[in-house]
């Protein structure tokens, strides 16, 4: 187990941010979702139509819509997929993205990972940013948060991520009934903390939905919030290269 360590944040993006992409960066997503075996398990997917449908998504969007990619955590295999299609690249050259098909066959949502360079990205969206604007409370998820907001407005940096960013920033219906709130904490102290899982957990009692609250430790690095209280000798952390124990007093 080892102390936590700058993670090299490919050029300053974070987990959870939503990145805008290119005409050109769009075709080459949608080519490999198409196309390489190594980044889909295409196999898994129901039909070749819906596999067409999530193509022209990612290409074309829907309803005019755009889909953004969410920066997430690289992978061995992503460094692989990344040379194999742009040749020798260094980490610092491509993202990791993954995008969500708003269109659930078999009553599941499709995720597709990709990769992407760099020179593709046109815009940057955080989840703090996300947190900020303004959206119709019409899922449990979704009222929860307009709550949220609202009790924390001035006492704490908010951001939000998951299915709830989603449709917050492209006005598509990524929430119904069954989906999590997740939201993140920037800049947050132990007692910040304490009374946000205080808030999740009445909030929770409030509204048939699941809260998990990440607490932003800065260099890309995330806790759960509740693990971070639990005094627990070690605690799960997540960043942008990898996840690893840390030690708790490393991380207050």
């Amino acid at each position: 187990m080892s102390s936590l360590k700058a993670s090299d944040l490919p050029k300053g993006f974070a987990r959870h941010d939503l990145l805008d992409v290119s005409e050109e960066g769009r075709r080459e997503v949608a080519w490999q979702a198409w196309d390489v075996k190594g980044l889909l398990k295409v196999d898994s997917w129901p039909s070749p139509s819906v596999r067409g449908h999530c193509k022209r998504v990612l290409e074309h969007g829907l309803e005019g819509v755009y889909l953004p990619g969410i920066v997430r955590r690289v992978t061995d295999s992503d460094i692989d997929s990344a040379r194999e299609l742009y040749d020798d690249i260094d980490h610092g050259a491509f993202i990791a993205v993954g995008f969500v098909i708003p269109f659930m066959p078999e009553s599941r949502r499709i995720r597709v990972p990709c990769v992407l360079h760099h020179k593709y990205v046109t815009g940057r969206t955080t989840p703090e940013q996300v947190a900020t604007m303004t959206f119709a409370p019409r899922t449990p998820a979704l009222a929860a948060l307009s709550v949220m907001k609202e009790s924390l407005k001035g006492k704490v940096r908010l951001g939000v991520w998951g299915s709830s960013a989603l449709e917050i920033y492209t006005g598509l219906p990524y929430t119904d009934g069954r989906s999590d709130l997740d939201v993140v904490l920037i800049g947050a102290s132990m007692d910040d903390v304490r009374n946000v899982i205080e808030l999740a957990d009445r909030l929770e009692n409030s509204f048939p939905v699941r809260i998990d609250v990440e607490v932003q430790l800065g260099e890309g690095w995330g806790v759960n919030g509740r693990e971070l209280l639990s005094g627990r000798d070690t605690i799960l952390v997540k960043g942008i290269r990898e996840v690893k124990l840390a030690r708790r007093e490393d991380l207050l």
